[in-house]
C-alpha cells in the first residue's frame, strides 16, 4: 500500500468495478486444428469487453492477455481444487477483492476475512465475521428467522427441523431423527410463546443454546413438559392448543424406553455445539440479516479453523441454508429495494453435508440474483451417498454454467475431464516409395491421413503447469460451448488486486464471557 493514496484506491475501484463487464465472443470462423497440438477455443477465442452496473465472479485469467475473465449475469461456477491447489489464492480472495455486491463466504482459516474485509468496508459494505469458535464474533440467531405470526411458524419451524435434524448418512435412524425434529419443534414453540411472556419467570430467548437447556433439563424433559404446561395454565398465562399439542405428544412417548432413549439422544446431540460457550454467545442475537443482502451492499464471513470444519458442518449447513431461503422468496421485479446480487461462495462445499435447497436453488431461483461460487475437491465427494449420490450430484452441477479445473493427481478425475475435452483431427503426411523391377526408375507417392488425438491426456491434465486452468463454459443462445485452457489468476501478482488487499479488516464485537449466564434461563 506504500505510496498509494486512498483517493487512489477509489478511484481504481470506480474504475474497476462499477464498469458492466459483459462478455461478448467473437464470431470468426473456428480453424481446423492441424498443427498445434493443444489449441482449445481459438486463439482470439473470448473477448471481454467493459460495460456498465454488472457484477462479475472472476474464472481465470486470459492465456495470453494481460486481462481477467469473468462471468456476469445470473451465471454460476464452481472448483474442481485438489488441497495445495491455489483455490484461496486463484478464486476466493480475487472474487471477495473484486466483486462489487453483497458475499456470503465461508472462510475456513479466517484467510479471507485477513486480507479482504478491510477493503470490502472501505467500499460501502457493511461487514461481519461470524466465528462461533471464539467470543470476538458477530452474532447469528438461526431462530431469528422463524416467523413470529401465528398463521407461519409452524411452516418455518417444520423447514428448519428439517435442516437441524437431517439425518444425513445415518439413514437407518431416519424415524428417530424425524421424531427428534418434531420433538424440537414443540420446544421452539415453547419458547415462542414465552419470549414476550406477561409473567416474567416464564420468560427465555428464542435461541438454540436455550433449546438445548430444555432438551437437557435435569428432572427430565418429559417431566419438563408436564409440569411447564400445569404452572402456565394455572398462572393464567397458558400456552396455546398447538404448542400443549406438540409437547405433549413429545412427552408421550417416553413409555416406550428404548425409543424415548434414540429420540433424546438425537435430540440433544444435535443441540450440544450450540452450549459451547462460544457458541451460545455468537448464536445469541443476531448483529445481520440475510434478508437485507440484497438490499444493502453487505460482506459476511463464516470463520472457522481448518480443523473444526467438521464440527461445525451442521450450523454451517444451517447458515448457508438460510441465506439461500431468505433471498429466494421474492423476485426482484416484485420489490425495487432488491437492487444488488449476493454471492453464495462456498468453499469447502462437500464438508458442509447435503444442502437440501442446493438440489433444486441452482436451477429454480435463477431470476433472485443470487449467484453461486462452490468450491471442492473433486466430483467423487459429492458423488458419496453420504452426500449427493450420483443424480443429486448431477443435479447440482447441470444447473452451474463454468466449471473451472486445477491440475490434480486423481487419476480418475484426470480420465474423466480428458474424455469431456475430446479429442482433435490431426493430420499427417506419409511417404511412400515404390522400387523400379525394370528399365523404369522407382516412383515416391505421398498422402495425408487423418488421426484424432485426445485434446490432453489424462497424464497431460496431471502434469499441467500449477499457473494453468480449464475451464468449461456452457453454450447460450448466442453463444457456441468452450473449452479454454488458461492462466490462473494469483491476486498479489494482478496490481488492480495486490492494491486492495490487506488493509486493516473491521473491528469484530466481542462477547464478555461474564455475560454468558444471562444468555439463557434454567428449565
Amino acid at each position: 500500500m506504500s505510496g498509494i493514496t486512498k483517493r487512489q484506491i477509489l478511484s481504481k475501484l470506480e474504475t474497476k468495478l462499477l464498469g458492466n463487464d459483459k462478455v461478448q465472443y467473437s464470431e470468426k470462423k473456428k480453424k481446423s486444428i492441424t498443427e498445434k497440438m493443444m489449441k482449445f477455443a481459438p486463439s482470439k477465442y473470448t473477448e471481454w469487453t467493459q460495460g456498465k452496473g454488472e457484477a462479475g465472479i472472476i474464472i481465470g485469467k486470459h492465456p495470453t492477455k494481460n486481462t481477467l475473465l469473468k462471468s456476469y449475469g445470473q451465471t454460476f461456477a464452481y472448483l474442481a481444487a485438489e488441497p495445495g491447489g491455489g483455490k484461496g489464492v486463484g478464486a476466493v480472495i480475487p472474487n471477495l477483492l473484486d466483486y462489487p455486491d453483497s458475499v456470503v463466504c465461508c472462510d475456513p482459516k479466517m484467510e479471507n476475512w485477513m486480507i479482504t474485509a478491510g477493503w470490502r468496508e472501505l467500499m460501502g459494505h457493511k461487514c461481519f465475521c461470524f466465528q462461533p469458535e471464539s467470543f470476538s464474533s458477530h452474532r447469528y440467531n438461526p431462530l431469528d428467522y422463524v416467523n413470529r405470526d401465528q398463521d407461519f411458524r409452524v411452516g418455518d419451524i417444520k423447514a428448519f427441523a428439517s435442516i437441524l435434524y437431517d439425518p444425513r448418512e445415518d439413514h437407518k435412524n431416519a424415524n428417530w431423527y424425524g421424531k427428534a425434529g418434531d420433538a424440537f419443534g414443540g420446544i421452539v414453540l415453547y419458547m415462542l410463546e414465552s419470549e414476550n411472556c406477561p409473567a416474567e419467570r416464564f420468560r427465555c430467548p428464542v435461541t438454540l443454546a436455550q433449546a438445548y437447556e430444555f432438551a437437557s433439563a435435569a428432572e427430565g424433559v418429559d417431566k419438563w413438559i408436564h409440569r411447564i404446561v400445569e404452572e402456565r395454565e394455572d398462572a393464567g398465562v397458558p400456552l396455546s392448543g398447538e404448542c400443549v399439542r406438540e409437547l405433549k405428544n413429545f412427552a408421550s412417548s417416553a413409555s416406550n424406553p428404548s425409543g424415548w432413549a434414540s429420540t433424546t439422544g438425537i435430540l440433544k446431540d444435535r443441540l450440544s455445539l450450540f452450549a459451547e460457550k462460544t457458541v451460545a454467545a455468537a448464536t445469541s442475537s443476531s448483529d445481520f440479516d440475510f434478508r437485507q443482502l440484497r438490499r444493502e451492499k453487505i460482506s459476511i464471513y463464516f470463520c472457522v479453523g481448518q480443523n473444526s470444519l467438521e464440527k461445525y458442518s451442521i450450523l454451517m449447513n444451517l447458515f448457508f441454508s438460510q441465506a439461500i431461503l431468505e433471498n429466494t422468496k421474492v423476485l426482484p421485479e416484485h420489490d425495487s429495494t432488491l437492487k444488488h446480487q449476493c454471492l453464495m461462495l462456498m468453499d469447502e462445499f462437500a464438508v458442509m453435508g447435503p444442502i437440501n435447497i442446493m438440489k433444486t436453488a441452482p436451477a429454480l431461483t435463477r431470476a433472485y440474483n443470487v449467484r453461486y461460487l462452490i468450491i471442492f475437491q473433486n466430483k467423487d465427494q459429492l458423488r458419496d451417498g453420504k452426500l449427493y449420490g450420483e443424480a443429486g450430484t448431477k443435479a447440482i452441477l447441470q444447473a452451474f454454467h463454468i466449471e473451472i479445473v486445477f491440475t490434480m493427481q486423481d487419476e480418475v478425475a484426470a480420465k474423466e475431464y480428458s474424455e469431456k475435452l475430446g479429442y482433435q483431427t490431426l493430420k499427417q503426411a506419409k511417404t511412400s516409395r515404390t522400387t523400379a523391377t525394370g528399365q523404369g526408375g522407382g516412383s515416391r507417392n505421398r498422402s495425408v491421413e487423418e488421426y484424432e488425438r485426445a485434446l490432453m491426456l489424462p497424464q497431460e491434465i496431471m502434469e499441467m503447469p500449477y499457473d494453468y486452468q480449464l475451464l468449461f463454459i456452457s453454450p447460450t443462445r448466442k453463444t457456441e460451448p468452450l473449452k479454454v485452457k488458461s492462466r490462473k489468476v494469483f491476486w498479489y501478482e494482478e496490481r488492480n488486486l495486490a492494491i486492495c488487499g490487506d488493509l486493516t479488516p473491521p473491528e469484530i464485537r466481542y462477547t464478555n464471557p461474564l455475560d454468558l449466564p444471562s444468555l439463557t434461563v434454567r428449565p
